[in-house]
């Protein structure tokens, strides 16, 4: 038998602070999987890109596509998931279904000063019809 200390998980219970977790998207990637955003060429050198922002906050998660180059935002409609969370010491996943495939899944470490987004996945992107490679990596927003 290991002598090695275990820390129990606990679930936690709502109400839950938001997370937020953003994605930039290549401008090109976003305007040709959906057209239909009309989006305009880059008018930028640098800049001008895309960002999927992805916000979970007790049992609801809600998502846009923000235009870093005009401000506008364009919501993405998700229907009715449900989130697990789950915090083990000063680490906490976070896992969001819909119709029993993953849209979401984080990991987050907290400590005193600051929350550090460690892991995030999502299946929006691919429900968007966004090939992979075509974006950076997640950080909190």
């Amino acid at each position: 038998m290991s002598s090695a200390t275990h820390r129990p998980v606990d679930t936690l219970i709502a109400p839950q602070p938001t997370l937020a977790v953003a994605w930039s998207i290549a401008r090109q990637a976003v305007r040709e999987a959906l057209p239909d955003l009309e989006l305009p060429p880059v008018r930028r050198r640098h800049g001008g890109d895309v960002v999927l922002s992805v916000s979970i906050t007790g049992q609801s998660m809600a998502a846009e596509l923000r235009d870093t180059q005009t401000g506008e935002s364009h919501p993405i409609e998700i229907g009715s998931v449900n989130v697990e969370r789950v915090r083990a010491g000063e680490f906490e996943h976070i896992a969001v279904t819909l119709a029993e495939q993953q849209m979401l899944s984080a990991t987050t470490r907290c400590d005193a000063s600051e929350t550090r987004l460690l892991y995030a996945r999502t299946a929006l992107f691919e429900r968007l019809g966004i090939r992979g490679g075509r974006y950076t990596r997640p950080t909190l927003d």
